[in-house]
């Protein structure tokens, strides 16, 4: 993902995502992103989920991503961890 977003160290990588799921994803896709994963996710029994997006690399280039996920949940039931996009097309 550092490369995937032309950053140089995982700092970098921090410093230009927020470090945030939401973050990742262009501010014009995350609603959809959202919805679309919701939507996914409450209807499978396996919690999968398969998403487009687009990001915004540190130059500013575009990038778009298929995303396959599965929704976590730590041991003590409550925070869902992120899942994280797979190298972009």
């Amino acid at each position: 993902m550092i490369r995937m977003f032309g950053c140089s160290s995982f700092e970098d990588f921090m410093e230009t995502t927020g470090g945030s799921f939401v973050t990742l994803v262009h501010p014009e896709d995350r609603c959809r992103v959202d919805k679309d994963i919701r939507d996914q996710i409450s209807g499978s029994p396996e919690k999968l989920d398969f998403v487009n997006y687009r990001i915004v690399r540190k130059d500013g280039s575009l990038r778009r991503v298929e995303e396959f996920g599965h929704r976590v949940h730590e041991l003590d039931g409550r925070t869902p961890l992120p899942s994280f996009p797979f190298p972009p097309l």
